[in-house]
Formats: structure tokens, sequence, C-alpha cells
């Protein structure tokens, strides 16, 4: 039924909430006759909690990358007391298998979508060890998006795993069987959510999955590529830390950029892209699938992709024209974008299309928020000043220099 629903449609699985709860449960005949309702005053929580769920999904809220402990979460034991022979891990004894279940589910978040991160006090090489080398690992190296064992405390290596890996705090969930290291980060890093795994290690994936950190309304092709995308992010990063030519090395990983038009197979992408809570977003204004398709001449979408990999569509702008303005109602870019300049050449994409229009000025409303302050700084660098006495930005058409590098390309 959803594959045939339209884009904007979502659903709550309530079989599947019925069956979790039992159907003589679920149901209150009772309850029906007199007031028609369908559901039980019990089921009202979990169907109330299954709609928030949606919810959170389609405005982009739920967390996008699981950071995660390894001694007593992923396997049993102490891999530097015991040796890659000595942990708790195969199908010889029910914690083992246990462990085996619940980095199986774990993979499945990631095959979806979901950044892994390693979070360990531990020496790094006894921790990669069995990701290596322990033949009932499910999840190897090249899951983790970034791997961080060592002995310093954990709210500083979760901070570090958040700017490495360019996504807010506010979007990481933790898992620890320590009672002690999720104290601490929850007290130090508040925004951070928080799972202490205790007891027995085959109810973990449920524990984790009741907490629904990572709903997803539909998942787009770039949903599934998302964490081979934060893999090229990295590379990206750590290249352009260790050399002095960035323009030279922006321009070797070939880079392309391809205005996208608003199609059947792209409006999902669009809508959650522009519902999402960015650090390059200009304002809290979303867009229906409908109103973006019946303005689809005004809604400029790019897709960018390199030799390391096709990001998908990243950069999603909806705009206005209005007697001697164009206005821009929004501009949303994926920070998995970030340093590739690609902020500059919309720009000047935009400036293309107002001169068509024979606009003479662009407008745009920023809304600051906790994540897109940075904007601050970025929108005077496209020529964009303040207006105080009308409440906008403004900027001539024509940037004050020619942004549209020879770094990427339009198809």
């Amino acid at each position: 039924m959803l594959d045939s629903a339209p884009s904007h449609v979502s659903l709550v699985d309530a079989e599947n909430l019925a069956a979790r709860m039992g159907l003589d449960r679920w149901h209150d005949l009772r309850l029906y006759r007199v007031a028609k309702q369908p559901f039980s005053m019990a089921a009202l929580p979990r169907l109330a909690e299954g709609l928030a769920t949606s919810l959170i999904a389609i405005l982009g809220r739920g967390c996008k990358g699981l950071v995660m402990d390894l001694d007593g979460t992923l396997w049993g034991g102490a891999v530097g007391d015991l040796g890659i022979e000595g942990i708790e891990l195969g199908q010889d004894t029910p914690d083992g298998e246990s462990f085996i279940c619940f980095q199986t589910y774990i993979k499945s978040l990631k095959n979806r979508g979901v950044i892994l991160a390693v979070c360990s006090k531990n020496q790094d090489d006894l921790a990669r060890a069995p990701f290596l080398q322990h033949p009932d690992m499910v999840l190897r190296l090249e899951d983790i998006s970034y791997f961080v064992a060592n002995f310093d405390d954990k709210a500083r290596n979760l901070r570090a795993i958040s700017h490495k890996l360019n996504v807010d705090l506010s979007a990481l969930f933790f898992i620890d069987d320590s009672p002690v290291e999720c104290a601490w980060v929850g007290k130090m890093l508040p925004e951070v959510r928080v799972l202490h795994l205790s007891g027995d290690p085959a109810d973990y994936p449920a524990a984790l999955d009741s907490l629904h950190p990572f709903p997803a309304a539909r998942l787009t092709q770039e949903d599934l590529t998302r964490s081979a995308s934060y893999d090229a992010v990295l590379q990206v990063s750590e290249a352009l830390a260790n050399t002095d030519d960035i323009d030279s090395f922006l321009k070797e990983l070939a880079p392309r950029a391809t205005i996208e038009s608003v199609r059947g197979d792209t409006i999902d992408r669009l809508t959650q892209l522009i519902a999402k809570t960015n650090q390059f977003k200009m304002n809290q204004r979303t867009f229906s699938a409908a109103e973006l398709l019946a303005g689809q001449e005004h809604v400029l979408a790019i897709r960018f992709k390199d030799r390391l990999q096709d990001y998908g569509i990243v950069a999603v702008v909806v705009l206005k024209p209005q007697d001697e303005y164009l206005i821009i109602q929004n501009w949303v870019m994926s920070c998995r974008v970030f340093s590739r300049r690609l902020e500059f050449f919309t720009r000047q994409i935009i400036a293309n299309i107002a001169l068509e229009a024979n606009a003479k000025k662009l407008r745009l409303t920023y809304t600051e928020s906790k994540k897109n302050k940075f904007l601050n700084k970025v929108l005077p660098l496209m020529g964009f000043s303040y207006v105080e006495e009308a409440g906008f930005f403004e900027a001539m058409v024509v940037p004050p220099e020619d942004m549209l590098d020879s770094f990427v390309v339009v198809d």
C-alpha cells in the first residue's frame, strides 16, 4: 500500500503495533459500541507513539548516527583482557548468539543509511582486532564511518566524532553497557540521546528499536548511500587538512553537479531535504510534495558526485519571481558537501535564473537557529546584506565575483 500511496502520504503500521500488544488488548468492543473508537484506551499510547515517530521521520528530526561502545555492547567481555579468542561472540553460547543478532540489527540500520561510529575506551589495535579477525563478527571496519578507541573521556570523543562527520551532536545516538559512561555523556552532552544497555544481550535490539531513534518515512536512494557518502566526506576532509593547494585538490576529485528536475522519482528526496533541520537552511519554511510539483519550474535541485561517491541530490532551492525580484523562499544544502563550495556554484546558478527572468535583485529570509548560525558568515561572502527595515537579506543579481568555478560542471 505504501508503494502505491502518494509521496506526501505516510503510514503507521497499526498491524505491527497490534501484533506486539496483542489483539485482545488492542480492541475494546464495548468502547467501540459506545464511542465508535476502534482502539482500546490501553492501545492509545502505542498509537500516539507510532504517530509521533512518523511525524519525526517526516520532519527529519530523527538521529543520523549510531555511536557504539565495544566491550559488553558488540561482544561479551573485554577484548583487552581476554583477547579475540576469549570474547563472547558466536553460536556456541546464548549470549554469543545474542551479540551476533544485535550486530545484524545494527548492520540493517547501516544498510538503510544510519552512520555508524565507534567510541571505545581501549587500545586502538586491540579494539580493531575483532573487526579484522574474528570469524563471527557481522560488522566490519568498512561499516564504521569513524572509529575512535583511546582512553580519553567519551564526551570529548563524541564531540570529535560530531566534528569529523560534520553531524550535529543532537543527531547522534550513543549506546554503552556502562552506566557510568552513559551518565557522563548524558551530563556533559545533553543533546546526545543515550541508551544504557543492561541485562540480557538478547534484549538489546528491542531496547534500541523501542526508542525509535532512526525513523524513516520513506527511504530514498540518498538514504541508502549515506554511509558511503560520509566515508567519502572523511576522505576529503582529511585530505584538505593535509594540503596547501585546496583548489587543485578539489579539481582532482572531478566533481560534477547536475541540475535535476522535480519528478516522481526525486520528489521524496526534495521534500525530505527541505524538511530537515539542517546547518545550511535559510529558514524553517517547508513545502509539501504537491507544492513543489505545482511550482516545479521554480524549484532548483542539484545532484552532486565526484570520483569518490555519488552523493545524490544535495541541494534544493525554491524560488519565486516577484516584480523586479527573484525571491529565494528557501535554500537547503546537505552537510555532506560542505567544504566543496557548492553553495557558491548554486549562487551563480540562481543569478543566471534571475537574469533570464529580468530580475534586478535577489531576496531571501534567513532565520537564525542553533544549527545554521554559520550562515551569518556565508551570506555576505555571496553578496547578501541585511535590510533591517524590511527584515530580509538582499543581493544584486550578479555576485561580487564569478562563483561558477571550473571544478564543477553542469549537465
